[in-house]
Parts: structure tokens; sequence; C-alpha cells
């Protein structure tokens, strides 16, 4: 007689009494549902990393899928005439090259008071390097390709749109700890939890060069006047087989 076939593997189990990223955001739901305003959703994710070395540092943006919730952002582009208007038309707060620099040194534009974000284009990126750099570099301002802030022409308005709408920072400070706002109480769980699995996506292909052992050691959510409820990193790690499983979990 034949052999009888094996068995299909079972499905991994979640862990008992763990708590998955929607069950967290219920929970929190529960806890910000008789607030008067509209809170935002932040996350906070602990990382197995010594700050200290710089092969385990973070600076980057994520994109989410959704809007952040934010309206508030403030971005200059550098660049002149139909570019410009380009950016303007798309969202830029302030626009212009030549002039807008000669404000930045004067101070008669600053910074902290007026801009979040400077982007200009690829063909102007050298000029805002060697005219401004000094000064936007310390502020943490400078484009940078890496950081998506050095713009093709052809994708002006996506990455204005983004940056005003929907792109948040990855960075550790002293601390090996990437916090974010990733969205609203008054946007719906899909919205925020898509937002949540695009965050960890990039928390992990962002993992610096000289991360060593288990790189993500905790992610927590809350909402701005909430405590934080800690989801288990089975359900909040992209290596997991359990990532973003949306099973309510009962707990223990």
């Amino acid at each position: 007689a034949a052999p009888a076939a094996a068995a299909p593997a079972p499905a991994p189990e979640a862990p008992r009494g763990a708590l998955t990223p929607a069950h967290a955001l219920q929970t929190l739901r529960q806890i910000a549902k008789s607030r008067a305003f509209d809170e935002t959703l932040e996350v906070s994710v602990e990382l197995n990393l010594d700050v200290r070395k710089a092969d385990q540092t973070i600076r980057s943006n994520v994109t989410l899928p959704h809007p952040h919730g934010r309206e508030n952002i403030r971005v200059l582009f550098l660049a002149d005439d139909d570019l410009g208007n380009r950016a303007k038309a798309a969202g830029a707060t302030v626009v212009g090259l030549g002039s807008t620099i000669a404000n930045i040194k004067s101070k008669k534009l600053k910074l902290r008071k007026s801009v979040d974000k400077v982007l200009t284009t690829t063909e102007s990126a050298k000029k805002v390097s060697k005219e401004i750099g000094k000064i936007l570099g310390p502020k943490g301002l400078m484009p940078n390709p890496k950081l998506g802030t050095v713009v093709a022409e052809e994708d002006i308005e996506k990455q204005v749109d983004a940056f005003k709408h929907r792109n948040v920072l990855l960075r550790t400070t002293k601390f090996p700890l990437v916090n974010a706002g990733i969205g609203k109480f008054s946007s719906s769980d899909e919205v925020l939890l898509e937002n949540f699995r695009a965050f960890m996506l990039a928390i992990v292909d962002n993992k610096p060069s000289g991360a060593r052992g288990k790189y993500i050691r905790s992610v927590s959510l809350s909402f701005s006047m909430s405590p934080g409820v800690d989801v288990d990193i089975a359900f909040a790690d992209p290596s997991s087989m359990l990532f973003m499983r949306s099973e309510k979990i009962k707990l223990a």
C-alpha cells in the first residue's frame, strides 16, 4: 500500500494572552473613546542597538500608505520658476531658490519657526549644499537623496504631498527607541493598522549594519493621552510568521 500522505503542518498558534496590533488598538479605543479631541496614535519601538556606535543608528523616512493626520507640516521647496510653482500648487509652504537662499543666509527666513522639511530638485541640490549646507545640516534639514528630500522633476507633486501628509521620520536619538505618530483616533482601524504595518516593515528595512542579535525588543501603541499598550513582538516583527495576524486574542 502506498504510504499515507504527510499531514499538513499546523498553522502557527498565537501566544496565549498576547495582544495583536488589532486587539491593542481596540483596547486603546476603549480607553480614549470619551476624549474631546482627535488623538494621535503613536508607536514606540525599542531596538537592540548601541546608539553610541555609528553603525547602530537609524535616520530615514517612511511614507505611510495613509495620512498621519498632522495638518501643519511646513515644506520648503528650493526651486525656481515652473518647478517652484508646481511645488507650491502641490502644497509647499515656501518655494524659491536664489532669493530664498539669500533670506536663509540673512535669517529673514527663520527656519525653526517656518519650516519642518526642506526639499529640492536633483539639479539644485549641489547649489543648495554649497550655499547653505552648513546652515541646514546642523538643523537636520539638509536635503538628502537617501531621505527622499532630493527630488526628480517628475516626482515633485508626489513627494511634496508625501512629506506633508504621509511621511514620518525614523530616527534613533540617545536611546535605542524609534517613535512616531501614524494616524488619528478618527481614522478607521484598517487605515491605522496598514500604517502600523508599513512602519514596522520600514524599521526592518532600515536595520543598521552593526545590529546584532534579536533586533526588535518591544513594541507599544498609545493614543496621545493614553497609557501604552504592549503588542506581542510575534505579531509586530515582520520576520515572524504571526506578523500582523488580526485575530482577536482572548486575554488571560
